[in-house]
């Protein structure tokens, strides 16, 4: 019996509505107003604001793509992206395949990892080195952490 090589995972890529932050809501007016398209420009995930993507700084690695866009300059842009990965807080770049809600103690930071906490193992906690995924939303009571 043989057996082929290569191909691996074909799965769906993750789409999600995402807010430009105040540098990317500039650049994507600037480009509208010069005519040019939005969909296509590489992002990163900010952590300004829960769900927010900016601008991937000079060589770095970007994080995904627009690939559609509502709203205006004055409302605010809310943009359709496809995350392919994120990079973490100690430079690793990892792949992207899912966002997930957990309860949490404190209020973890935005762009930091998470821990379990506690002995029920149902809770997590900030942690600024080695821990799970980006914490992309953060409420009183839980978190949103791509993973």
């Amino acid at each position: 019996m043989s057996r082929t090589i290569g191909g691996g995972d074909r799965g769906n890529i993750l789409t999600v509505p995402m807010n430009a932050d105040t540098t990317l809501t500039a650049e994507i007016t600037s480009l509208i107003a010069n005519g040019s398209d939005v969909v296509g420009k590489l992002i990163s995930i900010g952590t300004s604001d829960d769900y927010t993507v900016t601008s991937p700084a000079a060589s770095a690695d970007p994080d995904g793509m627009i690939i559609t866009q509502e709203g205006n300059s004055t409302d605010g842009y809310l943009l359709g992206c496809e995350i392919w990965g994120y990079t973490d807080l100690d430079g690793a770049v990892h792949s992207a395949h899912c966002i997930k809600t957990y309860t949490a103690s404190g209020t973890p930071t935005l762009g930091y990892f998470v821990k379990v906490t506690g002995d029920t193992y149902d809770t997590v906690r900030e942690a600024a080195t080695a821990g799970l995924g980006k914490v992309i939303k953060t409420t009183s009571t839980s978190v949103d952490v791509l993973i």
